[in-house]
């Protein structure tokens, strides 16, 4: 029996162990993952199917002894937003994972400018000793890759395999140029990303300032809301009894629906900035809490410390405007709260 077909009937037999190794090794990275600061876009896993590691082994260029030389059978990728977060991701990899300097590659590093590329960082290693527990056990000595990119390198790399191209003869001069100048824009485009991100964060400490020493002059975007949410007193106030009353932990704010369309709705009835806000929140705290049932249910899935800003922005229009100008506005801004709403919250007033 020659070495492939060897090869092919060993993993015939530990087929499935390998596939609940890769779902056990998908699930323990996510969970390592969410313990850390660092955003990712997905993480997803393979086991190799049988006609692939047959064209694999059967590859001019390669040889294989036994299925243990074989160190990609159980696959992780792992996409991350940013650029720079791939070496942060593979540091926690390494500190997590027994790795295997030898066989991981960083082909980031072995591109050829004149040539075409855009690749991962590739990883390959075992579960730690200290790590194999309970039913982890049976998983001891199997080797994994793990595959770290951003999400624009990703997008390349899956782009190019569509359109079978990988650096191939035949390929006209004009065709690769293109494909160059590509690869450079994805490259700057990962770059900008990184300076974006980095460039918010800088905004978003100055606001963080603003807030506290001029916050007449802090307009009211996503960045100064969310900065609003998480310093202002009167709003740790109101997160409690919002908590209490609904019964549930606040959910983190970062994408809510709310916070992203607060700030056009209470520029559309004339509140520009977080002085005016503030003003506005110290005022109706009170009644906040005293038409909470006005405008939610304890049946919400879940929520967040924008909501209290949104029911603000309901009671201000309920109770400054006369009904009908209310209900103008509430048509104006795509909003509707319950046909009765209006009076009701006149009566609160009274």
């Amino acid at each position: 029996m020659s070495n492939k077909e060897l090869i092919l009937n060993q993993f015939r037999r530990k087929q499935e162990l390998y596939k609940g190794f890769t779902k056990k090794l998908e699930n323990l990275i996510k969970e390592i993952l969410t313990t850390d600061e660092v955003c990712i876009h997905s993480v997803t896993s393979r086991t190799k199917e049988i006609d692939s590691l047959a064209e694999k082994i059967s590859r001019p260029n390669k040889t294989y002894q036994k299925l243990e030389d074989i160190k990609d059978l159980s696959g992780v990728r792992i996409i991350t937003y940013f650029e720079d977060d791939v070496d942060k991701v593979a540091e926690i990899i390494e500190n997590e994972f027994e790795i295997d300097q030898e066989n991981s590659i960083d082909k980031r590093k072995e591109w050829d400018y004149a040539e075409f590329g855009y690749s991962s960082l590739h990883k390959v290693g075992k579960l730690c000793p200290s790590a194999i527990i309970d039913d982890y056990t049976k998983y001891k000595g199997l080797c994994f890759e793990i595959q770290i990119s951003s999400i624009l390198q990703h997008a390349w790399a899956e782009i190019e395999h569509d359109l079978g191209y990988k650096s191939e003869e035949g390929i006209p001069d004009a065709i690769k140029r293109r494909f160059a100048k590509l690869a450079a824009l994805l490259e700057l485009g990962d770059d900008e990303f990184v300076r974006l991100r980095d460039d918010l964060d800088r905004y978003g400490n100055k606001v963080e300032k603003e807030i506290k020493y001029t916050p007449e002059s802090t307009s009211i975007n996503k960045v100064s809301l969310q900065k609003f949410i998480n310093s202002n007193e009167v709003m740790q106030d109101l997160k409690e009894f919002f908590a209490d009353w609904f019964g549930k932990e606040l959910k983190a704010d970062k994408d809510s629906y709310w916070l992203k369309s607060l700030p056009r709705e209470f520029h559309y009835i004339g509140i520009n900035n977080i002085k005016e806000l503030g003003d506005l929140l110290k005022e109706y705290s009170e009644l906040i809490k005293k038409s909470i049932d006005l405008i939610y249910t304890r049946e919400e899935p879940h929520w967040t410390p924008s909501m209290i800003l949104f029911a603000l922005l309901l009671l201000v229009i309920a109770s400054k405007y006369s009904k009908e100008k209310a209900w103008e506005v509430f048509e104006g801004l795509n909003i509707g709260p319950r046909y009765d709403f209006v009076t009701q919250v006149k009566q609160q007033i009274k």
